[in-house]
């Protein structure tokens, strides 16, 4: 027990421990229902009939990599979770070896960039399951769906923040929505989208 707690709070280990430890308390919030899963405001430029449209940014990356279909907050708690194990191992087994020094420094930055590496095909074989309990489009640019009802899924929307959900015709969509009205849409509250901002692509809603 000893040896492990010295290795978990040891470098390179710690910062994934941290990481680790705040995936952790997230997801304790998230139970309590303190946060909501889709709390990561991440854009994925998806139009309504769900083809991907050019993305950059961590959206990109993401598309890139296969990373899709899940909500953002699981993604990254699978791969930081098994980064954590992969550069645990390797501190446990190879880095204890080494006497500090230049070359325990750059063996130990080496671990984490292999355990961040590693951990992403991890994650992806893991969440393909998953997926299907989340059949969420990432919908952003459709003037097609002004005047359609949602429903608001984050706890408030702003002039900066806010998502709104819709099921139709089967699918499930989720948009990114705006509101001048701050504090006015509370979560649940059903929302009428009004104009899509094209440049910044998101909707601007008021509370039906």
């Amino acid at each position: 027990m000893e040896n492990f707690l010295t290795t978990i709070v040891s470098f390179p280990t710690i910062i994934l421990s941290v990481l680790l430890g705040v995936v952790s308390i997230y997801w304790f919030l998230t139970i309590l229902g303190l946060f909501d899963i889709e709390i990561l405001d991440v854009n994925m430029d998806l139009d309504y009939s769900g083809e991907v449209a050019p993305v950059g940014g961590f959206a990109g990356v993401m598309v890139a990599l296969g990373l899709t279909g899940l909500p953002v907050t699981i993604i990254l708690s699978f791969i930081i979770l098994f980064a954590w194990f992969g550069t645990y191992i390797a501190s446990l087994y190879l880095l204890s070896w080494l006497d500090s020094g230049i070359w325990f420094w750059l063996t130990a930055l080496l671990v984490i960039i292999l355990s961040l590496i590693i951990a992403i095909p991890m994650t992806i074989f893991m969440t393909k399951p998953l997926q299907q309990f989340f059949n969420v489009n990432y919908a952003t640019k459709s003037n097609d769906l002004l005047g359609e009802v949602c429903q608001l899924i984050t706890s408030e929307v702003t002039d900066r923040f806010g998502e709104a959900e819709l099921n139709k015709q089967g699918d499930h969509f989720i948009f990114q929505v705006r509101s001048t009205q701050n504090n006015a849409i509370k979560k649940g509250d059903d929302v009428i989208l009004l104009e899509y901002d094209h440049e910044n692509n998101y909707y601007f809603v008021k509370k039906q």
